[in-house]
């Protein structure tokens, strides 16, 4: 059996990310939450990342300064990052290079089938 995989959540809405945490774990998923690009890169160092939900807008350090540093990392390049947000406005070429983007309020079917594709297989959800 491998070793499970986190999800990180990144996002500087304390009460999101938190509630986005828990209800991974509910459904069986690690999960780990931060509010900012620099200590998503910490973690993304240090822990087996299968999955990165990624807020779009974040001070300081966007979620496109955030996505040039991981594909800088070759340990890192891989990692799937999928953007969270509730601007309607970011344009297709923006999130190019981007695994994913879900939509906030964040539709939890929408979700799973995420997690379905590039998450740890270790949920129930």
């Amino acid at each position: 059996m491998t070793a499970r995989r986190f999800i990180l959540v990144v996002d500087d809405d304390r009460d999101l990310r938190e509630s986005l945490r828990e209800m991974l774990e509910e459904h069986g998923h690690l999960a780990i939450d931060v509010e900012d690009g620099a200590e998503a890169l910490a973690v993304l160092r240090s822990q087996d990342v299968c999955l990165v939900l990624l807020d779009w807008h974040l001070a300081p350090m966007s979620a496109p300064e955030l996505k040039a540093e991981l594909d800088a990392d070759p340990a890192l390049r891989e990692i799937p990052v999928v953007i969270i947000s509730a601007d309607i406005w970011i344009d297709r070429q923006a999130l190019a290079g981007f695994a994913g983007h879900l939509r906030k309020p964040i539709d939890l079917v929408a979700l799973f089938e995420t997690i379905e594709r590039y998450g740890d297989d270790g949920g129930d959800g």
